[in-house]
């Protein structure tokens, strides 16, 4: 029964005490129980407002709780999705990287295996120009002087390749995270090149023997300006004066280029070495605290597992590529070897 209708029931009884006795006795009675009921009933709504407002107050809270605990599992997955996608995205940048070594490296040795060709070449028309010397074939000579020329230039043009090459993959060693697939061309292939520096040599003494002869000379100075426009040269004029000069700085660019990547190479392995002792102190932490940390436990070795594993493909990778290349290197290097065994004795030596 609610409240208004018990305090009406009681004025009806009230009003019958009053009708059935009608005495002061009972007047009394029944204003002593209306103020009563009043009071009660002032109580009963303040109590039952407060109430209300209690209730009120606690779904407020309950709504906020669960308002915060939603923005919660929001900011959770979003911070889950932007970890993933940096995760994501720094392993295409380092696939990326790793991709773009290789290109130079493969590059670099495409190139490195047509310098021998370039050298027999121009061994061949330094061969054919003392010939036409010692015959005095005028022209013929100063053809096999251009195009011995021409060859060494093509030699120059790809060792800048190979050095620009080499300076653009040290710098992605710096950026890469893992161990770096190795640059195909050691220090000692370098070093081989320098027979291109005879070459150049020789010829330097076989144009200046012709200059020597008024009618060799004559014929130099009909055909000095000549286009030969290779290794940055524009006639023949300017490749014989700066050939030799050009061919020793590309060299010594290149020989320094290989120590600067070797000594970063370096320093990335002992980052990496770092790096590895890290993870095996972490990979200890976990141990010392698997009582109370099982779940992460598990889930860092499962990582160090997965890593493992990463790292057990990625050196597979590099092992096929480095023993493709190296198959390659070696062939041009016995090329090389090939073209110093067999040159023939200069006349001038004779």
């Amino acid at each position: 029964m609610e409240f208004m209708e018990l305090v009406v029931l009681l004025v009806i009884i009230g009003f019958f005490a009053l009708a059935i006795y009608n005495g002061k006795i009972t007047l009394f009675i029944v204003t002593g129980l209306f103020l009563a009921m009043f009071i009660f009933l002032k109580i009963y709504e303040k109590v039952k407002a407060q109430e209300a407002e209690r209730k009120d107050a606690e779904r407020t809270r309950e709504w906020k709780r669960k308002a915060d605990e939603e923005a919660e599992r929001a900011r959770e997955l979003k911070r889950k999705a932007d970890e993933e996608a940096r995760i994501k995205k720094h392993k295409e940048e380092q696939e990326r990287l790793f991709n773009n070594m290789i290109t130079l490296g493969n590059k670099s040795l495409s190139v490195f295996e047509e310098i021998p060709e370039h050298i027999r070449t121009a061994e061949e028309y330094l061969n054919q120009a003392e010939i036409d010397l010692k015959e005095r074939a005028f022209a013929p000579f100063w053809d096999s002087i251009e195009y011995a020329t021409t060859s060494l230039g093509h030699f120059d043009e790809g060792v800048k390749q190979i050095n620009n090459n080499l300076s653009q993959y040290t710098e992605l060693i710096k950026k890469y995270d893992n161990i770096p697939p190795q640059f195909p061309l050691a220090r000692k292939s370098a070093d081989k090149l320098s027979i291109a520096n005879s070459a150049s040599g020789r010829m330097k003494v076989i144009v200046r023997s012709a200059q020597c002869d008024f009618h060799f000379a004559t014929i130099y100075e009909q055909r000095k300006t000549n286009q030969i426009l290779v290794a940055g040269f524009t006639n023949l004029a300017q490749a014989l004066n700066r050939i030799e000069w050009q061919i020793s700085k590309s060299m010594a660019n290149l020989a320094k280029s290989v120590d600067i990547m070797s000594s970063t190479l370096n320093d990335s392995m002992d980052h990496l070495a770092d790096s590895v002792d890290s993870m095996d102190h972490l990979a200890d932490s976990v141990d010392s605290m698997s009582s109370t940390l099982n779940y992460s436990m598990n889930e860092t070795h499962s990582r160090l597992d997965d890593m493992a594993q990463s790292v057990d493909h990625h050196h597979n990778e590099l092992l096929k590529i480095k023993n493709d290349q190296v198959a390659r290197e070696k062939r041009a290097l016995k090329m090389l070897d090939n073209i110093q065994h067999h040159r023939k004795p200069s006349i001038f030596d004779q």
